[in-house]
């Protein structure tokens, strides 16, 4: 599945467009019951944007990349997102990596360490960290990560050393493109999916055109030996992008640069730290937890002030009890409260006989 969503993303990004919101939810398989449902299919290209257009000057066959803008109104889903998007920046082709990665890592651990998390700053702590992220994974996706770390807006991706990867993770677990899919009737959880599309309409017409993974995929024979120059060669070939914010291109004028989010002040460690550590256990209360922490702590003040003000009413409303005083619920009506009738008692004969005597 990686190997091909790799592939549609880097067909969408030869005819010039960037998809913007790479998500599982967002890829589908072919008719079950057909050849086809080895095939994935990539869907939603509601918010992709053209970042290829003319050249005027007649270079590189005629196409330039677009200028990024300076304000860029946020795309994507949170949890997939790239941290450039969140720091609403123009997105690229790399942007669209990052979120197949997100997909990929959630895919291979069943759960991304921000799963859950809907505040935007701790998503974007949590991004800024690998240590979680790479904790258990295979050195292949690390060097993915690293790859992609070092692209900008600008940059080109190497789709052919990123496949390299995939392939060596798909060649090390002994998978096979004849081997069972996991939805296919005899995989291993072709019994859910049965459950699950029983109630779908059913396709009369089924193309039934025969479909060869092994060409598809193109698995080598045995594992590449990929270095640590490689990975990062594109880095060094890329160009600063600052230059290209300009205000005469493409620039988009939008309420959303009141939302602009604050600039995180501390740095995040960076991919390349990480690089050599492979699939060992790392230590807790790292870089990232440190920042959940602190934003914990205000929120956890920020309570604290709120129920204190709410004692603080709380005794008022008691005060203005004890001064016989009735107060309506919005502070807007007072009034006495209604006297009470005093009981006057009644002397009985024995009592006035005793005070006689």
């Amino acid at each position: 599945m990686s190997i091909q969503a790799l592939d549609s993303l880097r067909e969408i990004h030869e005819i010039g467009y960037v998809h913007r919101d790479v998500k599982p939810a967002n890829f589908a398989i072919g008719a079950l019951g057909t050849p086809k449902q080895r095939l994935l299919h990539i869907l939603d290209f509601g918010i992709a944007r053209q970042y290829l257009v003319k050249d005027e000057k007649g270079k590189n066959d005629g196409l330039r990349i677009r200028k990024p803008r300076k304000i860029v109104p946020f795309r994507g889903t949170l949890r997939y997102c790239s941290v450039n998007a969140q720091e609403r920046r123009e997105q690229g082709r790399q942007d669209d990596l990052w979120s197949l990665f997100y997909m990929i890592v959630e895919l291979v651990k069943g759960s991304l360490p921000w799963t859950g998390i809907v505040e935007e700053e701790k998503v974007r702590a949590m991004k800024e960290d690998f240590k979680e992220l790479f904790d258990g994974l295979d050195m292949d996706f690390v060097y993915i990560a690293e790859h992609l770390s070092v692209l900008r807006y600008k940059s080109k991706p190497d789709y052919a050393l990123l496949r390299k990867l995939l392939l060596n993770v798909f060649v090390k677990r002994k998978f096979t493109p004849n081997m069972k899919v996991d939805w296919e009737k005899g995989g291993r959880y072709d019994r859910y999916f049965e459950k699950k599309t029983s109630t779908l309409p059913t396709v009369t017409e089924k193309d039934m055109t025969a479909v060869d993974l092994a060409k598809i995929l193109k698995v080598p024979a045995s594992v590449e030996r990929i270095t640590h120059a490689q990975v990062v060669a594109a880095g060094n070939l890329s160009q600063d992008d600052d230059d290209l914010n300009t205000a005469q291109d493409d620039t988009l004028i939008e309420r959303e640069t009141n939302f602009m989010p604050q600039k995180v002040t501390i740095r995040a460690n960076s991919v390349s730290e990480f690089s050599h550590i492979g699939e060992r256990r790392f230590v807790p209360m790292t870089l990232c937890q440190q920042k959940v922490q602190i934003i914990e702590e205000n929120w956890k003040r920020k309570e604290e002030e709120a129920l204190r003000e709410k004692l603080v009413k709380k005794a008022a409303a008691q005060r203005r009890a004890k001064a016989d005083i009735i107060v309506n619920e919005d502070n807007t009506a007072m009034k006495s409260k209604p006297s009470r009738i005093q009981k006057r008692s009644v002397s009985t004969p024995s009592k006035r006989n005793k005070r006689k005597g």
